[in-house]
């Protein structure tokens, strides 16, 4: 063999080695650097295909928002429910951080009924117990200083066991005693008061983000529902509180519940369908949602399916959205959905979004199926809250009233 062609062998060689050589390393490191890519990859937050996500928070009740990443939590301090119907569970507060899992606890307060917590997100307000006075129950009002501890006297009139208060920009307060109103601040000081034009229905609160406050001038509306039983009429209204000029916003004689945020409001109705039975009740009464702008324009009529209802729905702080838990009904008995769902209401479009089942949220571990005496929405899930971006909003499901404190906290997040 002449030596150009052992030459050539070697050569051909060689480049058959050295091209085995960087395919076999190419596919080695293209191998390794695809293990390292799957070993460094961190997923991103759990998304459902329908957009939202959804994350659980074991033995903790949420009660409201602080921050986007705060909020505000209940624990009993006793486990135990009291005999006596009218006294409640007493808990104290904590800040809890959904990122760290840590709290600053407030053991110091002993919070009977939950009122709301300050626009600035300085203040708690509760009643600390219920006092029976001669058959007409009051709460004594409290304050607490998130920021300092400090605890505040807040005095409202006497039998105010069944009064609404809503916090107020400034740190004023609107007290609904069902019958008459009036605007206090944190002593308990009248600022400004009135009386219902009609004092023969109880009056509801339903919005109040139309008062402003410059200063010391505190200016606005408010919005109330209005329920007289005695002549089955129901009606919307706003309250002008300086000159207390009231205007009836809407009215349909079926309406239970309503809530304002905005310019939108959302109210539930009901149909009496076909007559009524032996015992005087309607076996096909239908539930459903009406929303109405602030003018009292009818924007969307939804009905629910058949055999289910919703008495409470929960705008979101910009009026975009609603949370509401759909459940059976108890007169439809032969619908054989029995589950609680939680579902969220586009207020544009009126398109309805299920999140999740009640079935859904029982702990399989424990067996647990979340019997509660909590403020219940609908069902065992109560405490809906909305957070300030109108994106997230949490809620409860269980309850803190027995020993093993079998309450969770969720957080649902809504894309963008």
């Amino acid at each position: 063999m002449n030596r150009k062609k052992v030459l050539l062998i070697i050569l051909t060689l060689g480049i058959t080695i050295t091209m085995s050589f960087i395919i076999t390393k190419y596919l080695v490191l293209s191998d390794y650097e695809e293990k390292m890519k799957v070993m460094a990859y961190i997923p991103s937050a759990e998304v459902n295909e329908r957009g939202y996500q959804i994350d659980k928070y074991e033995k903790i009740k949420s009660i409201a928002w602080l921050s986007n990443n705060e909020v505000l939590t209940l624990t009993s301090k006793d486990g135990q429910e009291k005999d006596d119907v009218r006294a409640k569970d007493i808990s104290y507060c904590s800040i809890y951080n959904l990122n760290t899992k840590m709290h600053k606890d407030f053991q110091d307060v002993d919070i009977a009924d939950f009122l709301g917590v300050s626009e600035d997100k300085r203040y708690v307000l509760y009643g600390e117990k219920i006092i029976n006075l001669e058959g007409n129950f009051h709460k004594n009002i409290k304050a607490l200083d998130l920021f300092t501890g400090e605890i505040t006297d807040v005095d409202t009139e006497m039998a105010n066991g069944n009064a609404e208060l809503r916090w107020l920009s400034g740190n004023y307060i609107l007290v609904n005693y069902l019958n008459k109103w009036a605007i206090i601040n944190l002593d308990g000081e009248v600022n400004i008061e009135g009386n219902y034009e009609n004092n023969s229905g109880y009056a509801r609160l339903t919005g109040v983000d139309d008062i402003k406050n410059s200063g010391d001038n505190i200016s606005g509306k408010f919005y109330y529902t209005q329920i007289d039983n005695e002549k089955n009429t129901a009606k919307i209204c706003s309250i002008d509180i300086i000159t207390r000029n009231t205007k009836m916003i809407y009215k349909n004689d079926m309406i239970f519940y309503a809530d304002k945020k905005g310019k939108n409001i959302i109210a539930d109705y009901y149909k009496n369908n076909g007559k009524k039975s032996s015992n005087g009740v309607y076996l096909n009464r239908s539930f459903g949602l009406n929303i109405i702008d602030d003018s009292g324009e009818i924007t969307k009529s939804i009905d629910l399916p058949m055999g289910r209802m919703s008495t409470s729905y929960v705008l979101s702080p910009d009026g975009s959205k609603a949370v509401y838990v759909e459940g059976p009904n108890g007169i439809n008995l032969g619908n054989k959905d029995k589950d609680f769902a939680v579902k969220v209401v586009d207020i544009k479009t009126g398109e309805i979004k299920e999140i999740i089942k009640d079935s859904g949220l029982i702990d399989k571990n424990t067996g647990y199926t979340g019997k509660t005496s909590e403020k219940t929405v609908f069902g065992n899930i109560s405490n809906i809250n909305w957070d300030d971006s109108s994106r997230s909003f949490s809620f409860t499901y269980g309850s803190s009233n027995t020993g093993d404190y079998k309450i969770s906290t969720y957080i649902v997040t809504l894309d963008n």
